[in-house]
């Protein structure tokens, strides 16, 4: 919690150093749709949708830049399966809310009418809501004590890159982006420790990856 608390102050003081900073800075709200999935070996992964929604600045900085940083609730998802016919659970899906903050730098230029543009989006995120549901052959317990063990092992601190683009048409922005979390989802060994049932695999999964498109409003 207290990490948690040391990340929203910063990035509150972060967005708010440019309140008054070049002339043309801008609040806005946005939100949109995700789409995410992981990477496991020996189990096949399945994009599963969430959504994304918070608060930006939009400051200009000539020369075709802007810099936008900004704070959301990120929720990012995957659906993993083995259908191997052997394992005991053989699906697992986790869902995990991050409250994140980016530094997004974009670059096009501004043509009057609309202003299309790339960007290039640093992330950092705390995750303050995991869910995990499994199914399979097993009792109720065995999947309740899966679900339990999934969710105290997913990693609190994410981080990554996001790439892509967008266009501006007066307060109206729209984007699309593919974005990376480096590392992996889940914390050590501690799935194999609770829940044997799930496999050493499972313990090694990529973080996630995956398309998110947004729609911002700027006054």
């Amino acid at each position: 919690m207290k990490k948690l608390v040391v990340l929203v102050a910063v990035s509150l003081i972060s967005i708010a150093s440019f309140a008054q900073t070049p002339k043309g800075t801008t609040f806005g709200i946005f939100g949109g749709y995700t789409s995410s999935s992981t990477k496991v070996s020996d189990w096949s992964a399945k994009n599963a949708a969430a959504y994304q929604a918070g608060i930006a600045l939009r400051v200009p900085m000539g020369g075709g830049f802007v810099f936008q940083p900004g704070l959301a609730y990120q929720v990012k998802s995957t659906d993993i399966k083995k259908d191997d016919g052997s394992a005991v659970i053989n699906s697992i899906k986790t869902s995990v809310g991050y409250v994140e903050a980016d530094t997004q730098l974009q670059w096009g230029p501004d043509l009057m009418v609309f202003r299309p543009f790339v960007l290039v989006d640093p992330f950092l995120g705390y995750a303050v809501n995991t869910k995990a549901k499994a199914k399979g052959a097993a009792d109720d317990a065995s999947l309740g004590s899966t679900e339990t063990a999934v969710k105290d092992a997913v990693r609190k601190i994410e981080y990554g890159l996001g790439v892509g683009g967008g266009i501006e048409f007066g307060r109206l922005q729209l984007s699309v982006k593919y974005f990376w979390n480096f590392g992996n989802l889940y914390k050590g060994d501690k799935i194999s420790e609770a829940s044997s049932k799930i496999g050493d695999t499972v313990k090694g999964q990529d973080s996630f990856s995956g398309v998110s498109l947004t729609a911002g409003l700027f006054f």
